[in-house]
């Protein structure tokens, strides 16, 4: 596989994003204080929860809602959302048709990277401040659990994010792909199932033709 494509999902989180440290309540709006917030994400066993789940979801709601207002016209062919692999932050990412027929005729050969690799979408970030609660919650998180649990807590985290993409896939944009990615981080077979999930039997063929 070519060294580019190794960079499938990207450049790390940007940095506004590793400097969201200050928790300021909660991502739906309310008074609740980041301390209280924390823990309200995290089940009896120290583990991630299903309040977590709800407010990735909400998150990537109040993105593509900004999105729409901005772009009212966009022909949106693709969206994403990436963590890093520590799981420690969320970014969002959108991508348009006219931007991607761009970028694959200038460089034909790579017409399947740039269709999966949101870093090379039209809009990488786009809305990311609604996703600042939950990095700085999730760096918190990161920190505090034991190097022992840890690979069983970013597994956790990511099956939440993707379980709380999957409802936005038949509603959001038509005819989109939607993508959850790690950056800086690579492991094929979590790559195809995440996109299998996500996706069309034929996207999800695409993509693991183009990944393996």
């Amino acid at each position: 596989m070519k060294q580019r494509v190794r960079r499938i999902l990207g450049q790390r989180p940007p940095a506004f994003l590793f400097r969201a440290r200050e928790v300021v309540g909660d991502v739906e709006g309310t008074d609740m204080d980041g301390f209280m917030r924390f823990f309200f994400l995290m089940s009896d066993s120290g583990q991630i929860n299903d309040h977590f789940q709800r407010d990735v979801q909400v998150a990537c709601k109040k993105a593509i809602e900004q999105f729409r207002q901005a772009h009212p016209t966009a022909d949106v062919c693709g969206f994403a959302l990436y963590s890093d692999a520590d799981a420690r932050t969320l970014v969002p990412s959108f991508n348009t048709a006219d931007h991607l027929a761009r970028v694959q005729a200038e460089e034909p050969a790579e017409q399947a990277y740039f269709k999966w690799s949101p870093a090379e979408w039209s809009h990488e970030t786009f809305g990311g401040e609604h996703f600042n609660v939950l990095s700085s919650l999730l760096w918190d998180l990161a920190d505090s659990i034991p190097d022992e649990d840890f690979e069983r807590h970013r597994a956790l985290v990511f099956e939440h994010c993707v379980a709380a993409l999957k409802p936005l896939t038949t509603c959001a944009f038509e005819n989109a792909i939607y993508v959850f990615a790690v950056s800086d981080s690579q492991s094929v077979p979590e790559e195809i199932a995440w996109i299998t999930q996500l996706n069309t039997p034929e996207q999800a063929l695409e993509f693991k033709t183009w990944l393996e």
